[in-house]
């Protein structure tokens, strides 16, 4: 097993089971990123290598590559619900025994013993001695996800701290971040529907006045009109298709990133399990 490690950290890459970790914590702040991204680099900004820095290094670095706006701080003791999850860096980085020495914190038990799972999805209970000699990096997303972190947060068990939002909050909340959108939306059907009625006046004013007159430049007036207002229909329904189509995709890809995420930080032993039914007909 030494050997194994010694090899592993032989690479230009990061710390083994470092990507794997980081996507969980990403997941886990509602941020879908695949692990390989993590995995991919390995040099930082200022060019030095990656498997040369100290694991707490690498998982900076890396984390600032993909969020470059998010916080990063170390967390005190005791561990408190506004710094989960976190990050925890064994005394060994690179140990598997007792405990592995890289852990997603997913939250502390009554016994200061920290709740962790890690880079396979399997659950750990660190003692709060071999805790303490250890680090605690709180990564964050970015500000949003730091000042909205209660709502987005998941606990151990899959459950959160009671204000995880709900999927009809989030829709809401996509939604109300682009009303000027479905605002103009709304106006522009308003402005087609009263166009449209342009037909029906049109009808009316030619029975009305052009066929008890002979008025043939009336007719000429009022035909223009309308042809001039039923390509402004056109354009305005255009324009609102254009809108509402670009406001529901960006609600698409930002709502679909947030599920997928909570879906993805799911345990593996809180999944459902797969039923197989058996049809009636022994035959079959």
């Amino acid at each position: 097993m030494q050997t194994q490690l010694e090899g592993a950290t032989n690479h230009s890459g990061p710390a083994p089971g470092l990507p794997l970790l980081l996507a969980r914590l990403a997941s886990l702040q509602g941020k879908a990123v695949p692990w390989h991204r993590f995995a991919l680099m390995t040099q930082t900004s200022g060019g030095a290598s990656i498997s040369d820095l100290p694991v707490t290094s690498q998982a900076i670095e890396l984390w600032q590559a993909r969020f470059p706006e998010g916080e990063i701080h170390h967390a005190e003791w005791p561990l408190t619900q506004n710094n989960v999850p976190a990050l925890w860096i064994g005394p060994d980085a690179l140990a598997t025994q007792p405990a592995p020495g890289l852990l997603v914190v997913r939250g502390s038990l009554s016994t200061g013993a920290l709740s962790c799972s890690d880079a396979d999805g399997r659950s750990h209970e660190i003692p709060a001695e071999l805790a303490r000699q250890g680090k605690l990096l709180v990564l964050r997303a970015d500000e949003t996800a730091s000042m909205e972190r209660d709502d987005t947060r998941l606990i151990t068990e899959g459950r959160s701290d009671g204000k995880r939002k709900t999927a009809t909050q989030w829709f809401t909340h996509a939604i109300r971040k682009r009303w000027p959108s479905f605002t103009e939306g709304v106006l522009a059907t308003l402005t087609v529907n009263v166009i449209s009625l342009g037909a029906s006046f049109y009808s009316m004013q030619v029975y009305d006045r052009v066929v008890p007159t002979q008025g043939y430049s009336t007719l000429w007036v009022l035909t223009v009109g309308v042809a001039m207002a039923i390509v402004l229909e056109l354009v305005m329904r255009q324009v609102r298709a254009r809108l509402v189509e670009r406001a529901c995709k960006a609600i698409d890809e930002e709502l679909s990133s947030v599920f997928f995420g909570h879906a993805l930080s799911i345990r593996m032993d809180q999944r459902p399990h797969c039923w197989h039914f058996r049809s009636a007909d022994p035959s079959l």
